[in-house]
């Protein structure tokens, strides 16, 4: 029988990554003793966080192998790079996550008022990177009881519904999305992010468009929905490159306009969406379709031809 205490050892030593064999050793128990209560323990991190990005599901819940703890060394940290255990917002590099290693161009991110600095947005600004951060999340309240888990400094079990349960509200704070033209490593996104918002690590974002609709929660009509759009800032031009889906409707858009407005020749197309960037884009980049509508619309608009016009013209004016 291991007591109450060894239990809280080994789980401490567990989550500050010791082999099983020195566990063993210095709690005075067997290797499989320490395998068995490493098995049963409850995570030592959150087995998900509330990122904004629905397309993934975080499993934080695996150890990290012997080059994985190498490469946290490098950031500093053992195996939390941070967390707000309290709040829910936690973010590490494990096993199943390690992808964080890689370099990117898209990174999500989280600010607290409490702890941004003065002018801070500003600071993003300079950093060039292209900046969206979502209305101040103020009214957000969590949809379950806070899980199980194990005190990753004590080795103690945290109760479930402990930190919070459901229906309280959470710690205000604005969600992030920066982009940088070219793509550089986690260490560096971090460096230049949290250097201007002393809050969260970074995560990389694996959709764009997922994380700007939850700026409003436009996809979570069980979440509050009164963050509106207007409130969204944009620092250095920031802009959502259309998906595939998006593409398509701008294309069909654009056709239509050109239909409505009897754009049949391609200087009318151009002056007509000269105003309009989203536009321009599409038409510039994947001209293909709305070039043969085009066509299409002036040989309806001018069955007899380009060269029978002509001939009527010069028929007309001789007088013949």
């Amino acid at each position: 029988m291991v007591s109450d205490e060894k239990r809280t050892l080994i789980r401490k030593r567990l989550c500050e990554g010791i082999s099983n064999k020195e566990i063993a050793s210095e709690a005075g128990v067997s290797v499989d003793t320490v395998r068995r209560i490493k098995k049963e323990m409850p995570a030592s991190v959150l087995t998900t966080h509330d990122t904004g990005d629905n397309s993934i599901i975080y499993d934080n819940t695996t150890y990290l192998t012997k080059k994985e703890s190498e490469y946290t060394k490098k950031l500093k940290s053992a195996l939390a790079l941070y967390e707000d255990a309290e709040e829910g917002w936690c973010y590490h590099l494990v096993k199943d996550d390690y992808r964080l290693k890689t370099s990117g161009t898209w990174w999500a991110f989280i600010a607290y008022p409490e702890s941004v600095p003065a002018g801070w947005i500003k600071k993003l600004q300079a950093s060039g990177l292209r900046i969206a951060i979502s209305p101040l999340h103020d009214k957000d309240k969590w949809d379950h009881d806070s899980p199980e888990m194990v005190n990753a400094e004590t080795g103690e079990i945290i109760a479930k519904g402990a930190r919070y349960k459901a229906g309280d509200a959470k710690k205000a704070h604005w969600h992030g999305i920066a982009v940088s033209d070219k793509r550089i490593s986690a260490i560096e996104a971090n460096a230049i992010i949290r250097s201007c918002t002393k809050g969260p690590y970074v995560q990389k974002c694996r959709s764009l468009h997922l994380a700007y609709r939850y700026f409003t929660h436009e996809d979570h009509p069980e979440k509050y929905q009164g963050y509106e759009k207007d409130e969204i800032i944009k620092v250095n031009d920031f802009h959502l490159e259309p998906n595939k889906y998006e593409v398509g409707k701008l294309q069909a858009d654009i056709i239509r306009d050109i239909k409505d407005h009897n754009l049949d020749e391609w200087w009318k197309v151009m002056e007509f969406f000269i105003n309009s960037p989203e536009m321009m884009v599409i038409i510039c980049s994947k001209p293909g379709a709305i070039t043969s509508y085009v066509r299409s619309l002036w040989k309806k608009n001018h069955p007899e031809g380009t060269v029978q016009r002509i001939r009527i013209v010069d028929i007309e004016e001789s007088g013949e």
